[in-house]
């Protein structure tokens, strides 16, 4: 049978009036809701237009697919004169998400039209279906907890579109009036009525709320100031975080535990700048959600998650979990290179310098696994991977070069001689930088105790031509200074070397705390150099796997503490050559001294090691299979609990609750109890013993006079000990004092606003 081309079908115009309802009873909240300064004839109009846009294609069949990419074609039209105000968007958004919300305001027209076009496009699909009474009544009861939740002065009121569209949603065919028209009346039911509030706190409702709140602070709302961890606070560092060197004084305090299936060094902080004296991170002035995907080439640059492409030479990964014995900063302590970090309770950030940390401090009993592999330049293969990967064209190499080559003019010219002499006979990068671990690994003594350095000598100078013995900070720092010094990209790294018992549990302590090197290598990434005696990590140094800087915890062939330094050992030392070779000046090295990496390898001045046990793989994860009944549960248990939570919401609403008394005075203390509560949101809690006109005054002080408080205290003295009987327009005042208190509130303070409401309800019991 063949379809006309045009046809106006049964029931158009009331598919066309449901889809405008849904539309505007979803749009309008919204844009209240982010206090957008747009009229409702606007966003009534650009509803009205996408409705007639389907309704017009609903009558041509064979055109109807049609209809999409002519609202696409729309909604660009919209959008392109705002193509160049993309960056001033994003920072209006951002200062949306951080409460100032005056920014977004500018693009309120271009909101309003994509907001109406998606939301009436979804509201028509739902229109043309015989069973949309559902979907409409559950995204009744969203918009009902979006308005509770942020606020809105319009209140239920603004979703009274939503409610006359579940209605009609009786009258589409082939739906049974009769069957609807209950449900329609208890959804209005839900929405409008509602019980006497008990301020009373459940338990189980508190936790979850606590939950919801944390969750929605650490994923949207973290901007909170944070330390992060420090060899200073270790006992390894004891002149602080402005100045290398000194006697270490670690302890034996526990710190964490770590199963692992070898010897891991997990960094924690990574720092850029080298001052002379001390090191310092001057690349994280931002943090970043890790599982964004929006940052997600930015996370892949900094881990190394591509790099190499072909990693067959490199061990796997390996699953890791530590638990923390210790309160700690809110850096996680993971490998150089990682993937999926997860723990109860802990939201994981990333900074610039690759530093990963939580929203909050690390506390006892905190744990986390990850994916790590455990890698440094001692590994069996390495050097080979390294090699075969190499990539002068790395795009991400000169990024690295810009950050991880600067040296100071402090450090004296025969450090660059050094560097040179070292790395000279060598042509390529992996080799030089094992020339300079060998070096410092065989050609210095390991001690705690070493003297103060003096403030007017450069630290590294001074330990490599002078001082001689020191700890991980002094050797860590000095493999550092001269890889940069020979013109390859290296960084100075704190954090923890784990050794594991047999059992493969490493009980981590505060002399395990660690310094040491990573050098990046183009289209490898970067790589672990542990230059500090007794640990090994050239690629021609049979190292073993120690774990601290403690002299007592290294193996029986390590050097002592107060050891001097090997006169038999073979060191590549520099010898005063006649015509010394030209070294790159002090402040500024030349690009033109960096060498140029090559892929022929090159011998080594020392044996290879000797290959180490390959790590096994890692244990089958456990094969998850749900159960759809235990599913369709779980999924009917949240609608439930949503909807529970929706009418608690519509219950605690203050006009609702004043609206139950008739006395004026009741009115009033109902709505005084709401702006003790939104001043309180804002950290302006009522002190004990405080009265109520001595507390506002103090609030409206505090809040510099931008709203006047003291004529609600006034009125609240009046009722309370003059025995006056207060007018009804009294209290519509109160109510105008807290819409302007409410006004002032974040989005945060406003979800903490809410969260409290939710628990505790508003009841003058007690005032």
């Amino acid at each position: 049978m063949k379809t006309s081309f045009f046809s106006i079908p049964k029931g158009l115009a009331l598919r066309a009036v449901t889809a405008i309802c849904i539309g505007f009873g979803c749009t309008w909240p919204l844009l209240l809701a982010m206090d957008l300064v747009s009229s409702a004839a606007l966003c009534a109009s650009c509803c009205a237009f996408v409705a007639l846009l389907y309704a017009v294609f609903d009558c041509m069949p064979r055109l109807r697919s049609a209809v999409y990419p002519l609202l696409f074609a729309a909604l660009c039209c919209t959008v392109w004169p705002y193509r160049s105000q993309l960056q001033a968007f994003s920072h209006a958004l951002t200062l949306f998400v951080n409460g100032q919300p005056l920014a977004l305001a500018a693009y309120s027209r271009v909101i309003t039209a994509i907001l109406a076009a998606v939301l009436t496009s979804f509201g028509a699909s739902l229109a043309r279906s015989d069973h949309a009474f559902f979907p409409l009544a559950f995204l009744t009861v969203f918009e009902l907890m979006i308005v509770s939740l942020l606020g809105l002065h319009a209140d239920t009121a603004s979703i009274v579109p939503l409610l006359a569209a579940l209605l009609l949603c009786a009258r589409a065919p082939g739906v049974s009036s009769f069957r609807l028209l209950p449900m329609g009346a208890a959804a209005l039911a839900i929405t409008l009525a509602f019980l006497p509030v008990s301020s009373s706190v459940v338990p189980s409702l508190h936790a979850f709320a606590e939950s919801v709140r944390q969750t929605i602070d650490d994923y949207f709302f973290f901007t909170e100031p944070r330390i992060a961890f420090s060899l200073s606070q270790t006992g390894y560092q004891p002149f602080g975080q402005e100045r290398l060197g000194g006697t270490a004084f670690p302890t034996d305090e526990p710190v964490m535990e770590v199963k692992t299936p070898q010897r891991a060094l997990l960094r924690a902080t990574v720092k850029n700048e080298y001052t002379g004296l001390a090191w310092a991170d001057t690349a994280s002035g931002r943090r970043y959600l890790f599982i964004s995907p929006r940052f997600s080439s930015l996370r892949n640059d900094l881990f190394d998650q591509s790099r190499p492409p072909q990693s067959a030479l490199l061990p796997g990964s390996r699953t890791l979990s530590v638990t923390m014995r210790a309160d700690a900063a809110s850096t996680l302590f993971l490998t150089q290179r990682f993937t999926s970090p997860s723990g109860r309770g802990i939201v994981s950030y990333f900074s610039p310098s690759s530093e990963v940390f939580a929203t909050r401090s690390l506390h006892r009993g905190d744990s986390y696994t990850f994916s790590g592999r455990l890698l440094d330049a001692s590994g069996e293969g390495v050097r080979n991977a390294v090699l075969a990967s190499l990539d002068p064209s790395d795009p991400y190499y000169d990024t690295v070069k810009s950050v991880y080559l600067q040296l100071p003019a402090s450090v004296e010219q025969q450090v660059y001689e050094i560097a040179s002499e070292l790395t000279e006979s060598y042509s390529n990068d992996f080799d030089r930088a094992a020339a300079i671990c060998l070096y410092l690994q065989r050609g210095f003594s390991y001690s705690l105790m070493q003297n103060e350095p003096p403030l007017t000598r450069d630290f590294v100078s001074w330990f490599l031509l002078e001082e001689k013995r020191g700890y991980c900070t002094a050797f860590a720092s000095s493999m550092t200074v001269l890889a940069r010094a020979a013109g390859l990209p290296a960084r100075y790294v704190e954090g923890y070397a784990a050794l594991p018992d047999s059992d493969g549990v490493a009980r981590v302590i505060q002399r395990d705390a660690h310094a040491w090197t990573e050098v990046y290598f183009p289209g490898f990434g970067w790589l672990t150099f542990d230059p500090t005696p007794g640990i090994g990590s050239a690629p021609d140094y049979g190292g073993s796997n120690t774990s601290s800087d403690d002299p007592e915890r290294q193996p029986q062939d390590a050097p002592s503490g107060n050891d001097p330094p090997p006169e038999d050992t073979p060191t590549p030392a520099p010898t005063p050559a006649p015509t010394p070779s030209p070294s790159p000046t002090p402040a500024h090295s030349d690009p033109a001294v960096t060498p140029t990496p090559e892929i022929t390898p090159a011998p080594t001045p020392a044996p290879t090691p000797s290959p180490t046990s390959t790590p096994s793989a890692p244990p089958p994860a456990d094969d998850d299979h749900s159960d759809p009944s235990s599913l369709l549960l779980a999924l009917l248990a949240l609608v439930v609990l949503i909807l529970l939570i929706a009418l608690r919401f519509a219950l605690t609403s203050p006009a609702r609750i004043a609206a139950l008394y008739r006395n004026p005075g009741d009115q009033l203390l109902i709505w005084y109890i709401a702006c003790r509560q939104a001043l309180s949101a804002m950290g302006l809690p009522l002190r004990p013993g405080e009265a109520p006109a001595t507390y506002l005054l103090r609030c409206q002080e505090a809040l510099n006079g931008r709203i006047t408080l003291i004529k609600l205290g006034k009125a609240l003295c009046m009722a309370r000990y003059a025995g006056r009987r207060l007018k009804p327009v009294t209290s519509k005042k109160a109510e105008s004092i807290y819409r302007a208190v409410y006004a002032l509130l974040t989005p945060a303070q406003r979800i903490r606003l809410h969260v409290h409401r939710f628990i505790h309800g508003i009841s003058f019991k007690g005032e």
